[in-house]
């Protein structure tokens, strides 16, 4: 499971978006973050992501390689542009489908 100091951290951070989703929190007090803070704790989630990728390297190969094809293919569409279909409920509560159009590539190319 995610440790309590980490659920609050995100609670803190998505707090206002998680009540609006209808989530219950298990803090009612939510902490403000200094810059310095953020920034360490970046570093910190960069140091243990490597950590866990060199892990993953050496004691699942073949799992690695499959997740380093994915990270390039990903890499490689987001530099277009990149329409995705997604199912966003109407006001009746039905469902129906709609494009989703990634801006910032279309702002990329009115500033082009």
């Amino acid at each position: 499971g995610v440790a309590e100091e980490d659920v609050l951290m995100i609670e803190s951070v998505c707090g206002v978006v998680m009540k609006e989703q209808g989530y219950t929190l298990k803090s009612e007090t939510l902490t403000e973050y200094t810059a310095d803070q953020v920034s360490e704790f970046h570093s910190l989630n960069a140091e243990k992501a490597e950590k866990k990728e060199a892990d993953l390297r050496t004691q699942d190969p073949e799992k690695w390689g499959r997740i380093d094809a994915q990270r390039e293919v990903l890499a490689r569409y987001a530099r277009d542009t990149l329409t995705l279909p997604v199912t966003l409920p109407d006001d009746d509560g039905t469902d129906y489908n709609k494009l989703v159009v990634e801006e910032k590539k279309k702002k990329k190319k009115r500033r082009d």
